[in-house]
């Protein structure tokens, strides 16, 4: 009788985990292929928008009618990726806000770039040359830059959160599975086999996980603060070397292998930025330039969200990009 009972006991168990681990196997792969969608559809728009923007200059100090038809195919590609963008349901409600934000300034910004062409067509003398600066003074470009880059930050911090809550949650479930196949192994040899399927059907889940975070166009890591002061990465994605122009084992193994390749200029204003985000918990959003081995300099942007842990240390969840082309694109403008 007992074992019958310790039979539909065990059934009753591993029915439960097998058919939470499968919901939350395709959840995860929901929330994963939403994010990556959005991550692409927002590096298109900041395509776009370079590419409106260059081609409106061109019609400025020109008025060639081919740059004006690139300028019109460039916006209707970042409508088009907008649009996109919209309809993949943003599940964060910062990131759904930022979306009716760009979308007034991505409107504000084509209007004005038809007022001002309209503007130059009767005037005549340096009018191309003041309308420009005009639009300089006025940044409406660079604010559509810097929300995308908000956007694209966010959606990246969103990967990475999502990233360890599964590795959590995978780790818990193995676990769980564990000791029920332990208890059981006699009398479910078919089940267990089952749940090992299963559980390598999770791992592989894991691993696509890491995958995509590896095919990020910036650096996913995680930094952690004792409070000492006493900074070291508990992960740091293998593509480091790409950005920071460092090496990934040896800045795991020492954080301030990191801390050297940023400027001198800039390494009290990082610092901080890091102390503050520490201090208070707040969003840690600092820019700063490296210096690469070969001897090139670059703008960096760190953006990381803060947790304060039991024993006092503080982990940021974050991620690195090079923004070396908006800041180009600033100082052009």
């Amino acid at each position: 009788l007992w074992s019958w009972g310790l039979f539909v006991l065990a059934t009753l168990v591993l029915g439960w985990a097998l058919i939470d681990a499968s919901r939350h196997r395709t959840h995860s792969q929901e929330r994963v292929q939403r994010t990556e969608f959005a991550l692409r559809r927002i590096i298109g728009m900041q395509a776009s928008l370079a590419a409106a923007e260059s081609s409106h200059r061109g019609v400025l100090l020109t008025g060639n009618p081919v740059h004006r038809l690139a300028r019109e195919d460039a916006l209707r590609q970042l409508q088009r990726d907008k649009a996109a963008l919209d309809a993949n349901d943003l599940d964060d409600p910062s990131q759904r806000e930022r979306s009716r934000h760009l979308d007034k300034l991505i409107d504000d910004r084509i209007e004005a770039m038809l007022e001002i062409e309209e503007t130059r067509a009767s005037e005549r003398g340096n009018a191309a040359s003041r309308l420009l600066s005009t639009e300089v003074e006025d940044g409406a470009t660079a604010r559509i830059h810097a929300l995308i880059e908000d956007m694209s930050a966010a959606e990246a911090r969103l990967l990475s959160e999502r990233t360890q809550r599964d590795l959590q949650d995978a780790s818990w479930m193995r676990r769980l599975l564990l000791v029920a196949a332990l208890a059981i192994v006699a009398l479910m040899v078919p089940v267990l086999w089952g749940l090992v399927r299963q559980s390598r059907g999770r791992d592989r889940a894991e691993h696509r996980l890491r995958a995509i975070a590896h095919s990020l166009p910036g650096t996913v890591y995680v930094l952690r603060r004792t409070p000492a002061g006493v900074a070291t990465f508990d992960f740091l994605r293998v593509n480091a070397v790409e950005i920071l122009g460092i090496d990934h084992d040896e800045a795991l193994r020492d954080a301030d292998a990191a801390r050297q390749v940023v400027m001198d200029e800039d390494r009290d204003r990082v610092r901080a930025a890091v102390a503050r985000s520490a201090s208070d918990l707040s969003a840690l959003e600092v820019d700063f330039r490296i210096t690469k081995p070969d001897g090139t300099i670059r703008w960096v942007r760190s953006s990381g969200i803060p947790v304060l842990l039991a024993n006092g240390d503080v982990v940021w969840n974050g991620y690195l990009s090079d923004i070396t082309p908006i800041k180009q694109t600033e100082q052009a403008l």
